[in-house]
């Protein structure tokens, strides 16, 4: 055995081995990297919080409220029945107002006229059957009494006025009605047929013809009535029946009769 292995060598040498080997586990340890903290995100303050939605209670329909509910749609169901034929009546005026429209247009075009017209009545209207001049015998007896009967009012030749009305029967269920002017008179007409009633305006002329009549004998005139303003004279006629206007025109003078005005109404089918 040498020197350098002997027992008194040894021991102090083990000791040194050992720490050297606890200082380089120490060394080692220290330098293993720490892990390095990831700073916290700052709030971003362009995100709005989530705040919870209290979630809506769902009740359930009870038979009482289901028993409303179903009496309020019965309701309403027939309020909209009940209000539908008002409705389709309302588009049937519409259009029975448009078609007035354009035939009122078509009246007044033919009855601007000049004074100095030839003889030949002109239809307001185009038919196939041409004007026939009102008989005198098939002007109706009115069927007033005869304490009913107004006066007949003084006008001027100057003035235009309706100066009587007459109405008789022509052929082939013809009613017609007659009106004597003083001067040439335009004529406008609406008939209504829900209302039996046809209207007859006269601008510009005063009325002093008999004001009101019932007619009996009339297969198609009930009653009539007169007036005049400003405007002009206004004639309501009450049919009996569903009508329509066959032919209008004027008639000028010829022989005993003056200035005329008269309107053809059938029946209608």
């Amino acid at each position: 055995m040498t020197i350098t292995d002997s027992p008194d060598t040894l021991g102090p040498m083990r000791k040194n081995h050992l720490s050297l080997l606890l200082l380089s586990t120490l060394a080692l340890a220290a330098c293993q990297a720490a892990p390095v903290q990831q700073p916290q995100k700052a709030p971003d303050d362009t995100v709005m919080p989530q705040n919870p939605v209290p979630e809506v209670s769902k009740e359930t329909l009870d038979g009482e409220r289901l028993s409303m509910i179903e009496a309020r749609v019965s309701r309403l169901e027939g309020d909209v029945a009940r209000a539908k034929p008002t409705l389709q009546k309302m588009d049937v005026m519409q259009s029975h107002f448009r078609a007035l429209s354009l035939e009122l247009d078509r009246i007044e075009a033919s009855y601007n006229v000049t004074a100095d017209a030839q003889q030949v009545p002109k239809p307001i209207a185009q038919q196939p059957v041409a004007p026939k001049p009102v008989p005198p015998m098939l002007a109706p007896k009115p069927v007033q009494k005869p304490e009913q009967q107004e006066k007949a009012v003084a006008v001027s030749p100057k003035e235009a006025a309706v100066t009587s009305i007459r109405i008789g029967e022509q052929k082939n269920d013809v009613t017609r009605i007659v009106l004597d002017t003083t001067k040439p008179a335009e004529m406008k007409f609406d008939l209504d047929n829900g209302e039996h009633i046809l209207m007859v305006e006269l601008p510009g002329n005063k009325w002093v013809a008999t004001k009101s009549m019932d007619l009996k004998s009339s297969p198609m005139v009930k009653s009539f009535s007169a007036s005049s303003d400003e405007t002009g004279s206004h004639l309501v006629i009450q049919l009996k029946m569903t009508a329509k206007v066959l032919t209008t025109a004027r008639l000028n003078p010829s022989g005993a009769y003056g200035h005329r005005i008269y309107l053809d109404v059938v029946p209608s089918k």
